[in-house]
């Protein structure tokens, strides 16, 4: 068993003994970050090397089972405007076809949504 250095953003640092199948990993988020993740920990009464430990197996487990992604504003955006696209060449495509009366509604891109 080894020995390695737990603390909380208020409490002195202690140590704590870890299992030999147990190794220790690293973390350097923000500060911010930290204090949020010390907070949920406590509300979920868990320490807080529980909390990612158990965070970060949840999210393997949510990729794992081919669940979307979190995206940014920017991918989202994109995919959008892919959509758009594809739907205004179908209107054009059935217009031209007469499945569809030409319209006086005009799509015009626009990086503003």
């Amino acid at each position: 068993m080894t020995e390695t250095s737990i603390g909380s953003p208020s409490a002195e640092r202690g140590f704590q003994t870890l299992h030999e199948n147990t190794t220790r990993a690293e973390l350097f988020p923000a500060k911010q970050h930290k204090e949020e993740w010390w907070e949920e920990a406590e509300h979920e009464g868990s320490s807080l090397s529980r909390y990612l430990y158990d965070l970060i197996q949840e999210a393997r487990m949510y990729r794992d089972s081919g669940a979307p992604f979190i995206q940014t504003q920017d991918q989202t955006v994109k995919q959008l405007q892919n959509k758009i696209d594809d739907l205004q060449s179908q209107l054009e495509q059935a217009q031209k076809a007469g499945v569809v009366e030409p319209t006086s509604v005009s799509m015009t891109s626009s990086p503003e949504f």
